[in-house]
This record gives C-alpha cells, structure tokens and sequence, in this order.
C-alpha cells in the first residue's frame, strides 16, 4: 500500500558474503587460496586483503606442508597461478592502497631468490603483466608510503639479471614507466631512507646492462686511462660482463635506459637522498651502483661522454667520495664501488678530461683512495682483511686521475702527481708494492702507479711528457 505523494523506498542493497575467515585461508592448500583471491572480484577489498596476508605470510614462512619454508612454498603457489591472481587482484583494486601494498609485498616474497628457481618465477611474475602492474601501483600511489617502498622494492626484484631474459624485463619495466615513476617515488620520499635505498636499487637495476669481457694480456694494458676502471654491469644479486667489446641490441636498449633516465632528472633526486642518507649504507652503496650504470664506460659514444661530464656537473663526485670516506672501513661493497666510480668519472682523453680529474683532487678524491688503501674493509668474519676489488679499484682510479692528458697549470698531469705526493701516495704504494698485501698483481700495479707519479714529475719542467706514462 502507497498513499499518494509518498516515496517509494530505497531498494535493499544484496550484502556480500564476508567471505572466509583468516583462519579458513590459512588452512587452504595454494590453489584454493588463489582461487578464493580471484573470486573475490571488484566489490570484496576485504576477502582480497585477507588472502594476500596469507599469501605473503605463507611465502615468507611456508604452513601446512606445502613446501616449508622458502623456494619450494613458492614454486607452489607460482605453480597454482599466484602471479596471475596477484596481477588480477592489483587490476581489479587498482584504486585501494591497501591491497596494491599487500600485493607488491606478496610479489616481492613470491619472487624472491637469485638461484634458477627464483629467477624462473621473476619471469613467471613478468610473464603474467605484473612489471606493468607495479608500475601502476607506483604511480597512482606514489604518496602512500607502504606502496612506495613495496613497488620499489618489486620492480628492483624483478629487473635482477643481465643474461637475455633479464635485459628484457628491464626493458619492459622501462616500457612500462618505470623510471619515471621510480625518480618520483624517490623525490617524493626523500626523507625515507628505506624507501630511497629501494628506488635507488631498482633504478640501478634497471639501467644495467651485460657486456663481454675483453681480458687485458697485462696489468700494464688493462690500466689504460679510458678503461680505467672497467664498469661491470651491478645489479642488487648479480655483477656480471665488463667492458663492451661489441655493441648489440640489447646494449643500445640500456643506453637508451641510462639516457631516460637522466631525461626523467634522476640526478636531483638522488643526491639529495646521497646529502640526506649520508651515514645509510643501503642508500650510498646503491647510489653507487647506479651512477655507475649511469656513467658506463662501455658507451664509448658522445653520448656516453655526455653522461659522465652531466654527472660530474651535478656534484657527484664530492658525494662519491664522501661515500668512500665514511664506509671504506664499513662496508666493502660501498667501498669496491666508489673507488670504481672515482676513476670511471675522471677517465678519457677529451678535452674535458683534466677539469674532471682536477675536480675530484679538489673533492679529496686522493685522500679517500688512499684512505682506501690504508684502512681495510672488515671481513664477513670480523676480522680485518683488504678486499682484492677495493683494493684494484682504488689502485685504478687513483692512476685515471693522475693518467691522461696533460695541460697547463693545476689540472696539468704533473700538478695531479704532485698532489697524489702531497696526499701520501709514495708511502702507500711503496708499502704496497713491497708486498705488504700479499697480492703479487695488486703489488704490480701499485709499482706502475709509483712509477707513473715518480715518471710525471721528472718530466714535469718538458713540454713533452712520455705517452708511456700519461696513458698507463
């Protein structure tokens, strides 16, 4: 019965089901579990919130016997079509923030691992759209701290690896948008340093590149200034190729990566959180990283070029070398990689070349690199040790900004040797090369070190200084 002039009422809304319990979820072997993931569709946040708790607990933990602990829960749930539903989950809510974490998260736990089974299941996860997905959830949520550091983390997770497979999913990460959306989560957060530390690794990730190695017949040959310090392609899991000895396809896709990269204005961003997170050892070591991937000496382009002086433009070098200063006894892989990136930024024969060794002396380059040489890394014991590569690195750096073309006044090759003297360098080479590290190649480089700085400043008062020396 309705009177006139009344309304009608308002139709009864159908109520979801609340859908299983987390308890009930956690009793679930893997493909109920993915299944009750895809069937909660749009309008259930809760029940798909619920199930990827339980898929990122049972990844990291492993219940119910499926699998334990680790690879093997994950190789069950990437068997019954985790990655699938977790890239249909992120589609369908694409718009809470909640499950976009939860689900980054679930990817970060479900692709974990750099053994064949690991990497088998980040292909899987590319396989199944989820670099697009993150790359989504990264830039709608960009301000949401917990999707900010989770899809940072995922996105670096999955670019790990420099063989065929890995180059291109980095490539389809940077298709996706992935570098600009990391360079905003990094300037967006820059007070976070966890959240810094995973952009910044992610961007480094995803700028590498692989090269064959071209082995140098002598320590002499392998020291030449433009390769000065051989760039290795540095991901977080995998250091793999050295220096180009051909140009291919999927090099020319990485340097166009490395060139999108500085385009998208990576370089403010990530020296601000360099000056910010100056005493965070994940930020500087991966900083590191990036800037040299960034600074690649296997682009022996213009363009290459044009790469290195922009970043010795924006001040990296100091910042670099505050890095070597303040972890060379700290951490050894801050310490490999900065004495690498020293010599990498001041190495070439352009004209440029003087003004970008003068700079780094200026910067305390010489006393770091020293430094390097005097105060050894701690060991993964305890223990005191000098790591060969820490070692080599700084040993080739300091020989690029001494090496190289000569000009007049102080950034002369002569006035470089004399401010490596002024800094110490005779003492700790001689120590070196007497054997005092017990490395008979590391000994033989730091005696053509000697000798270059001992040949510059004999031939300091000649026009001419000897090729043999100013390219050792």
């Amino acid at each position: 019965y309705k009177r006139q002039g009344d309304e009608a009422p308002p139709p009864v809304q159908p109520r979801h089901a609340a859908g299983p319990s987390s308890e009930a979820l956690r009793a679930m072997p893997w493909a109920d579990l993915v299944a009750t993931l895809r069937a909660a569709g749009r309008a259930d946040t809760r029940t798909a919130e619920r199930c990827l708790r339980v898929v990122v607990a049972r990844a990291s933990d492993g219940v119910n016997g499926e699998g334990g602990c680790g690879s093997a829960a994950r190789g069950a749930a990437a068997d019954a079509g985790a990655f699938g539903a977790l890239v249909e989950a992120m589609g369908e809510h694409a718009a809470h923030a909640g499950v976009q974490e939860l689900a980054c998260a679930a990817l970060i736990q479900l692709a974990a691992g750099a053994d064949a089974a690991g990497i088998s299941r980040k292909q899987a996860a590319a396989d199944a759209g989820a670099l697009g997905a993150l790359v989504g959830a990264l830039t709608a949520h960009r301000e949401h701290v917990g999707v900010a550091l989770s899809a940072s983390w995922a996105i670096g997770n999955l670019c790990i690896g420099t063989d065929a497979a890995g180059l291109a999913r980095k490539q389809a990460a940077a298709d996706a948008g992935a570098l600009g959306a990391l360079v905003g989560a990094l300037g967006e957060h820059s007070a976070r340093a966890n959240i810094c530390e995973q952009a910044i690794k992610a961007l480094g990730n995803l700028v590498a590149t692989a090269a064959t190695t071209t082995a140098a017949s002598s320590p002499t040959a392998a020291a030449a200034s433009t390769a000065a310090a051989a760039p290795r392609a540095r991901t977080e899991e995998s250091v793999d190729g050295a220096l180009a000895a051909a140009v291919t396809d999927a090099s020319l896709l990485a340097l166009d990566r490395q060139r999108d990269a500085l385009d998208a204005g990576v370089l403010g961003p990530l020296l601000a959180a360099m000056r910010k997170h100056a005493a965070h050892v994940g930020v500087q070591r991966f900083a590191c990283m990036l800037l040299l991937n960034l600074a690649s000496l296997a682009d022996q382009t213009n363009g290459g070029l044009a790469r290195r002086q922009a970043i010795v433009a924006s001040g990296a070098t100091a910042l670099v070398v505050e890095a070597l200063r303040a972890h060379r006894s700290g951490d050894a892989k801050t310490a490999e990689w900065a004495a690498q990136l020293i010599g990498v930024l001041v190495a070439g024969v352009d004209h440029a070349a003087p003004a970008r060794k003068r700079a780094a002396i200026d910067a305390g380059a010489l006393g770091a690199l020293l430094g390097a040489l005097s105060a050894p890394a701690p060991d993964q014991n305890g223990g005191a040790a000098h790591p060969p590569a820490v070692v080599e690195n700084a040993l080739r750096s300091l020989g690029a900004i001494i090496a190289g073309p000569d000009v007049p006044g102080p950034a002369g090759a002569a006035a470089r040797a004399q401010a490596a003297v002024n800094a110490g360098a005779r003492t700790t080479l001689d120590r070196i090369a007497a054997g005092a590290l017990s490395d008979s190649l590391v000994a033989a480089r730091a005696r053509e070190v000697g000798e270059l700085i001992r040949g510059l400043l004999a031939h300091a008062a000649h026009a001419d200084v000897p090729l043999s020396l100013i390219h050792i």
